[in-house]
């Protein structure tokens, strides 16, 4: 029937039903799109914090003992970064081993190019290992000179207390972080791989301060050699002599194993020293205090 009487304008006209349905559905659509976007971020950030959380537990989890699993991290400062591992256990570790390069490199590569990796599992020490930057070359600074910030720094991410024993070792150029480390009350071992090139004082001084205290030095070039000879004479009767690393399958005999300070003529090269994969390990292995030695000292949030 046609439309009688004046004409409505269009905003005082009934809608027709089926479009008022369509009209009402697509606005409840708009409200319910636009609603969870503030809830759903606060859900977010809920649930990432109960992973960090859960991340947190695990760490401390594996850090004590009751974990199987190894892991990783790398920790950046604005000195440079920090690369630590920890190996798979059932007990908790006995030993912070700490690791400084040489010139020429960063922590970055001799973690990958000097298979650091492989190195600490090869010796199959229940060990906290701790990688720092370092000067990469004569006019560089040291980066890390207090040990035991680096040793704070390190329990705090991994939400632990660290073992109190440690163990320091550098290859070449480290010397210019190990002497400022060796101020640390409860450094037990340090480990120069090709690296005396400074006053066998230093060390001598530290070696004396403790009966606990160890050194391993091992010797190819020309200045190491020299000033490691001057060391070993320093140290009168502790210092025991040998020639060549031994192979991994063979180890250390027993009187080597136990020596206060062992002092090794190397047949690697300055650089195959770190990077042939075949002294690190035995050295890591058969020099370090054996379990029970070692957890004497007890954890180090108890220092």
């Amino acid at each position: 029937m046609p439309h009688v009487g004046p004409r409505l304008p269009f905003f005082a006209r009934r809608p027709h039903p089926a479009r008022a349905v369509a009209a009402g559905v697509g606005t409840i659509a708009a409200i319910v799109a636009l609603a969870p976007f503030e809830p759903t971020a606060r859900a977010d950030r809920a649930a990432r914090a109960d992973r960090a959380a859960t991340a947190r537990r695990v760490e401390r989890a594996e850090l004590t003992g009751r974990g199987l699993r190894a892991r990783q991290l790398r920790i950046n400062t604005r000195h440079g970064g920090i690369r630590v591992f920890l190996p798979a256990a059932t007990v908790a570790p006995s030993v912070v081993v700490l690791y400084v390069h040489g010139y020429g490199s960063s922590v970055d590569d001799t973690w990958r190019g000097h298979g650091l990796l492989r190195q600490f599992r090869a010796s199959s020490r229940n060990a906290v290992f701790i990688s720092v930057e370092a000067p990469a070359g004569p006019g560089d600074y040291v980066r890390f000179r207090r040990l035991d910030r680096v040793l704070a720094l390190v329990q705090r991410r991994v939400g632990a207390a660290l073992p109190r024993s440690v163990v320091a070792m550098g290859h070449s150029g480290a010397y210019r972080t190990l002497i400022r480390w060796l101020r640390y009350p409860h450094l037990r071992h340090v480990i120069l791989l090709d690296s005396l090139y400074c006053s066998p004082r230093y060390f001598a001084r530290w070696f004396r301060e403790n009966p606990d205290n160890r050194l391993t030095v091992i010797y190819r070039g020309p200045t190491p050699t020299r000033l490691s000879l001057r060391l070993a004479r320093l140290l009168g009767n502790q210092a025991v002599m040998r020639r060549g690393v031994p192979r991994l399958s063979r180890g250390f005999p027993a009187r080597d194993r136990a020596a206060r300070a062992l002092f090794i003529r190397s047949q690697y090269t300055h650089l195959a020293i770190v990077i042939a994969e075949r002294v690190i390990p035995v050295v890591l292995r058969d020099r370090l205090r054996q379990g029970a030695a070692a957890r004497r000292a007890g954890p180090l949030a108890d220092s």
